[in-house]
């Protein structure tokens, strides 16, 4: 039973089930872990971040990566295409809020009636 117990046990983990158990937690064993570590490797250890497609896209595609690079590329054209539609409806936003405001108070008994404001709503 004590030889089960201290096989079983954290406590005495062999150096290759240590690397192991790490390869597994941190993901470095996997497809996706690889993928990380070429990015890891491409955007390198400098103090600012490179240049994403002047840098780091070419690092990769100089490496033969290119389906990554390519990955970055879409990535980076849907991100800016969310925030022309973020900033689309932040603009869309501010031009409709001072007359729903206005609705709002209409409705509320505040300032002009609605009839006056809205001809033809009830």
């Amino acid at each position: 039973m004590d030889t089960l117990v201290k096989a079983l046990s954290p406590e005495h983990a062999t150096d290759d089930e240590r690397a192991f158990v790490r390869s597994r937690l941190f993901e470095t064993s996997t497809d996706g872990g690889e993928k990380r570590k070429r990015l890891a490797a491409a955007v390198g250890r400098a103090g600012s971040l490179p240049d994403i497609e002047g840098v780091v896209v070419e690092r990769l595609r100089d490496a033969g990566y290119r389906e990554q690079a390519h990955e970055i590329v879409a990535a980076r054209a849907f991100g800016a295409m969310l925030d022309r539609s973020r900033d689309a409806v932040a603009n869309l936003t501010r031009a409709v809020e001072p007359g729903r405001r206005r609705r709002q108070a209409c409705d509320a008994g505040e300032g002009l009636g609605a009839q006056e404001v809205y001809p033809g709503s009830s």
